[in-house]
């Protein structure tokens, strides 16, 4: 089912029945969800885009104060430690 078509042919409408044969069985259908679908899906792409990035920004948010959640225990545990340790030279008397 090969066609060698020149320029201006090659932009016909395909009917239903034959674009079902060229498209491997896909039901002529597909072809007008998907139509119907792209202006949607160009009005949502910009918020869906947004969202992505909003969430890149919470990962890093909940990254950073998980960062100086475990630096504050670290911080904590070593002056406990200087605290014991200083407890420990003055019981020396």
């Amino acid at each position: 089912m090969q066609q060698n078509l020149k320029f201006p042919a090659q932009c016909t409408v395909i009917p239903a029945e034959e674009l079902e044969q060229i498209s491997g069985g896909a039901p002529a259908w597909v072809g007008a969800l998907k139509d119907q679908i792209r202006p949607l899906w160009h009005q949502v792409k910009p918020l869906l885009s947004y969202g992505v990035e909003l969430g890149k920004a919470f990962v890093q948010i909940v990254g950073a104060a998980y960062t100086i959640y475990v630096y504050g225990k670290i911080i904590k545990n070593s002056m406990e430690g200087i605290k014991d340790t200083m407890n420990w030279f003055i019981n020396l008397n």
